[in-house]
């Protein structure tokens, strides 16, 4: 263990003490999220939030969105140290804390959210939740399935022979790059932000992501070209820095992750709600939505698995494992 873990783990064990031996008080909460106003994980943060006063947690949040306080990676570096004490967003950052969660970032690894909550529930993915407690001192409290990952691209794409050697702008996750690789593309890591800018100017020919938070994210405006790909179902999460979840009594604890759950329930409602929504204001603004030959996506993405499990970005068989799962 690093110095750096074993410093978080004496502060995890101070706070322990604390909310031991001192009565139960109002905690404060920096929640964060890196997608902007109107999103799904803005939409869901504001719903924690709503469930937190309504179940009287004794819980006051402050919350900063819009990527303010960084990218993800920074933002789960934040949340580690414990400056930040709760992150709403997509479960796919975590993997740079739990090796095998590459896996869940891999192209067509669920068959359909049915599939990925039975993962959810599972012992494997219980295993990898405390992998990043013993890791990192976060806490993920509720991940429920969300919309699936599309593209903008500047050019209708129909198949995967349609990306091949196109600048693909990928989130800084190692399994998103490989995947991208293993399509043909060049994938160029931006930041979302900066998403928009770097389509319309030519930096990148595409990039992906899920339709409501592109759309949020005007990508749409400068990939107008939308490509129902549906190559990664992702899970929407909300995280607590493990000191304070410590800080927590037992009442604290128990209101803090029944609103967590509601939130993540209601992002996933929502994302269903606001799926043909999103593609029809799409469709309005001048867009073109495309229905593309997703099998052959499919087949490139898992015709490079036994590849990338001999590489060691997960364990090997895991793809296998988690497909198995009912």
């Amino acid at each position: 263990m690093t110095q750096r873990f074993s410093l978080r783990g004496m502060a995890t064990a101070a706070a322990l003490a604390l909310a031991i031996t001192a009565p139960a008080q109002a905690q404060n909460m920096l929640l964060t999220a890196v997608d902007p106003a109107g999103s799904l994980n803005d939409n869901m943060n504001n719903k924690f939030i709503e469930e937190l006063a309504a179940r009287d947690s004794g819980v006051s949040v402050n919350y900063v969105n819009g990527g303010a306080l960084g990218n993800g990676q920074q933002v789960l570096d934040q949340l580690s140290q414990g400056s930040v004490q709760g992150f709403g967003t997509v479960l796919d950052w975590f993997s740079s804390l739990e090796p095998d969660l590459q896996a869940l970032s891999w192209g067509f690894t669920f068959r359909d959210s049915d599939h990925m909550r039975a993962f959810l529930a599972s012992p494997l993915f219980d295993t990898m939740k405390q992998n990043i407690i013993d890791k990192a001192d976060i806490r993920i409290l509720a991940v429920a399935p969300t919309q699936a990952r599309v593209m903008f691209a500047k050019k209708p794409i129909m198949s995967v022979e349609d990306v091949k050697g196109i600048k693909m702008r990928v989130p800084g996750i190692k399994s998103y790059v490989e995947l991208w690789k293993a399509f043909g593309t060049e994938p160029t890591q931006v930041a979302w932000g900066e998403v928009y800018l770097a389509l319309k100017t030519g930096v990148v020919e595409a990039a992906e992501g899920q339709p409501t938070n592109g759309f949020a994210n005007r990508m749409h405006e400068s990939g107008p070209h939308i490509s129902m790909t549906n190559h990664v179902i992702t899970g929407n999460v909300i995280a607590v820095n493990e000191g304070f979840w410590q800080s927590l009594d037992e009442k604290g604890r128990e209101t803090v992750m029944a609103a967590a759950e509601a939130a993540v329930n209601y992002a996933a409602e929502e994302s269903d709600a606001e799926l043909q929504k999103t593609l029809d204001m799409i469709r309005e603004s001048g867009g073109e939505v495309h229905e593309p030959d997703i099998e052959s996506f499919r087949k490139a993405a898992l015709a490079a698995v036994p590849t990338i499990e001999a590489e060691g970005l997960w364990k090997t068989g895991l793809i296998e494992e988690i497909q198995a799962i009912q």
